[in-house]
């Protein structure tokens, strides 16, 4: 029963050991994929700042009445949104994979716990000898 027991234990220790490796890489994947987002978020607010620059030109454009000044002042209005848009939506599809990463990396987390869990119930019936009911 002791060799039973030590075997377990170090099956169980194996996998504590993979756990904790786990945890470091996903902490650092994680830690890089929320600073990359926050790049997603500045450059997409960057990109916002340009329209709402353009947007007070369009309103100046109007107000000295010029056709010529609002049409380019239109015309970079309508380029900007476009950029925006375009930013933007890269930038959301990039985030949501990155937390979609993020997710897959929780769930392997949590699989890797229940196996760290079954492994400690494993020696620890062993020790009471008792055989676990699974």
């Amino acid at each position: 029963m002791a060799d039973e027991v030590e075997a377990l234990r170090a099956k169980a220790e194996a996998k504590e050991e993979e756990f904790a490796e786990h945890q470091v890489i996903s902490t650092a994947e994680g830690t890089v994929a929320g600073a990359r987002i926050e790049q997603l978020r500045q450059e997409t607010d960057k990109a916002y700042r340009r329209i709402a620059a353009a947007r007070g030109r369009l309103t100046k454009a109007q107000k000295d009445g010029s056709a010529e000044k609002i049409a380019v002042a239109r015309a970079r209005l309508d380029e900007v949104n476009a950029a925006f848009e375009q930013i933007s939506a890269a930038n959301i599809a990039e985030a949501q994979n990155l937390v979609r990463a993020g997710l897959d990396r929780l769930g392997d987390t949590m699989h890797l716990m229940g196996e760290v869990f079954d492994t400690q119930t494993q020696v620890t019936e062993a020790m009471l000898g008792r055989r676990p009911a699974r």
